[in-house]
């Protein structure tokens, strides 16, 4: 689960006289904001450029790259990344693209975020039948494997699970589950009954459309 994994080879790159009408159709044809720029003769990574500042030029055909100002000279990520890293960068940045490059500033690749995300939807078993619960805890309470127990005690399986620091509150922990069964109310019962703080739950409703939606909360709550 590391970024060359998920390099796009289909994605193109500007030169620094590449003209910005052709990236204005490149940005288009592939549905991205943004193209990486490289230096052609040692694919030095150069930083990228953004469609907002080309759909301004008056005669796009006749600017080359080397004349518009180009942003996310550091947004970059190394060939070895893991992918949570690459998560919380696409967060932060906001980007359609995130470049691959390594520690000589070669560049090697481009991650997209729609095929990113579509992995992400993979290891989460976001497309498989089931539903979604989270638990609240404090740090020193918490334990995999007994959360695992109490689960699996009412006849459930887990297909994913997260843990990331509770953001509303301070030492606590949150631990998202994707469960293989679509009624969560006796595993609830019986966590509650332990003590656990069920802080939100997803069920599992037919259609695609819910399945989306079901995605889109999940990456809410993980804030991607």
């Amino acid at each position: 689960m590391i970024a060359t994994e998920y390099i796009n080879e289909s994605i193109p790159t500007l030169q620094k006289d590449s003209l910005a009408a052709k990236a204005i159709d490149w940005m288009e044809e592939f549905r991205v904001s943004q193209l990486p720029v490289i230096n052609l003769e040692e694919s030095q990574y150069l930083g990228m450029v953004d469609e907002r500042l080309l759909y301004n030029l008056s005669i796009p055909e006749e600017v080359p790259i080397k004349d518009i100002l180009l942003d996310y000279k550091n947004l970059y990520v190394s060939p070895n990344t893991h992918l949570y890293s690459i998560l919380s960068s696409f967060g932060e940045h906001q980007t359609d693209i995130i470049p691959v490059v390594d520690n000589q500033r070669k560049y090697l690749g481009t991650i997209a975020s729609k095929d990113f995300l579509k992995e992400i939807e993979k290891i989460f078993s976001a497309q498989e039948r089931g539903a979604i619960i989270i638990i609240s805890l404090d740090a020193i309470q918490y334990s995999m494997t007994e959360l695992s127990r109490l689960i699996e005690s009412n006849n459930a399986k887990i297909l994913s699970s997260f843990v990331e620091r509770d953001k509303q509150y301070i030492g606590k922990l949150q631990i998202t589950f994707k469960l293989d069964i679509t009624d969560v109310s006796f595993i609830i019962a019986t966590l509650e009954r332990f003590g656990y703080h069920i802080k939100n739950r997803f069920d599992y409703s037919e259609g695609v459309n819910q399945e989306q939606e079901r995605l889109d909360l999940l990456l809410k709550y993980l804030e991607i």
